[in-house]
């Protein structure tokens, strides 16, 4: 039996769950759950196959992270009083594979999550200096050959090795790429949640705060087949979508304009979207002047005339209290799922709403005038 960990956003781990069933279906015995002590952001999975199988599926993955083999968990005692001696000492007693060749140069990585007497550093020296106890191996920050991950929450100590070397997130090329661009894990998991499996693939796709453009890229692997439509208000986001979509090595049809969300049906005229997914500004990002509430009671209305009833909309946001208060005052939507992830120290909600057949209604009259100009429908270009 082959059992690897998955790492990944909190609050995704079911995503990976999910993921991890139909990835590992080929692989005899295959199955996953939760990590001992339910550490979050990670999940176990196993199968009854050769690791090299197991490794190759897991790689397939596009919910997590990183994988690794785990090699050691233990815990540390509240009476020790040199908890990096300790930690030290535990690494001394491992058996590495990975290192037994000759010349295998290795570093030490650390995520470290609570209060302790010590900084991720002091955990990295204690267990390269452990490491280097059993293994005399040379030690590279850079162009290493084995990369060995002594993780510290709260009180309990993994140890493993992780398999990939950049994190599987990181599976597009993006000249453009803001602060705040969307992880592809995040917005394939949103996806997910839009059109599960047992539902049909959408026809129509709409990003209104497209950003960096993540949503599309990941809705165009799984969906060829889709009118993928990404809008924004800021120019830059646009064309800077539309440079991302040129860099990938495979074509990618997408429809692009600039403008505002708050009228996505009058920048979108004409045009009918069944699936909404996008990750809402917020903070500077939303702007200063701009009242959150009134912002999501705008967007909802946009949508609910751009939308016809079944029509599925996934939102992330820091303002799940105002977006809640909006569907249900609006009776254009209803809440059908909320999950807080953690994306960046920040923790918005990913929430999942289905629009209702109650009548779309024009825009709120203050809305328009503080359009000057309205904004018309801009270009319609494709990438």
């Amino acid at each position: 039996m082959t059992e690897l960990e998955l790492t990944t956003n909190k609050g995704l781990e079911s995503f990976v769950l999910d993921e991890w069933h139909v990835r590992s279906a080929p692989l005899a015995a295959a199955g996953g759950g939760l990590t001992p002590g339910a550490a979050l952001a990670r999940v176990r999975v196993w199968a009854d196959a050769p690791e090299e199988a197991v490794v190759a599926a897991a790689l397939q993955m596009r919910t997590i992270h990183h994988v690794l083999r785990m090699l050691h968990e233990f815990e540390l005692p509240d009476t020790l009083s040199d908890p990096l001696a300790f930690i030290r000492s535990q690494l001394a007693l491992l058996s590495i594979r990975e290192l037994d060749p000759e010349g295998t140069s290795f570093r030490v990585t650390t995520e470290r999550t609570g209060v302790h007497s010590f900084t991720s550093i002091d955990v990295q020296r204690a267990a390269g200096a452990g490491i280097l106890d059993r293994y005399e191996r040379p030690v590279r920050m850079k162009g290493h050959d084995v990369e060995v991950r002594c993780d510290v929450r709260l009180q309990r100590v993994k140890v493993s090795v992780q398999y990939t070397r950049r994190s599987l997130t990181q599976r597009h090329v993006r000249p453009f790429r803001p602060r705040t661009a969307l992880k592809a894990n995040l917005a394939w998991a949103m996806l997910t949640l839009a059109r599960p499996p047992h539902l049909p693939p959408p026809r129509a796709l709409l990003d209104p705060c497209c950003g960096s453009g993540t949503v599309l890229l990941e809705a165009a692997e799984r969906w060829s087949d889709c009118f993928l439509a990404a809008s924004d208000t800021s120019e830059m986001c646009v064309r800077g979508v539309q440079q991302n979509l040129k860099a990938e090595p495979a074509a990618v049809q997408v429809h692009t304009r600039q403008g505002d969300a708050r009228l996505l049906d009058r920048v979108w005229e004409g045009q009918k979207f069944d699936t909404v997914v996008a990750n809402l500004p917020f903070g500077l990002r939303l702007g200063a002047q701009m009242h959150p509430y009134w912002f999501l009671v705008d967007l909802l209305g946009a949508l609910a005339r751009a939308m016809d009833p079944g029509g599925r909309v996934v939102l992330l946001t820091t303002q799940r209290r105002a977006l809640n208060l909006a569907a249900e005052q609006g009776g254009h939507f209803r809440v059908r799922f909320a999950r807080v992830v953690e994306m960046g120290g920040v923790h918005p909600g990913m929430m999942l709403l289905e629009r209702t057949d109650r009548p779309a209604v024009p825009p709120r009259a203050r809305l328009l005038e503080q359009m000057e100009p309205t904004p018309a429908a801009g270009p319609l270009t494709s990438a």
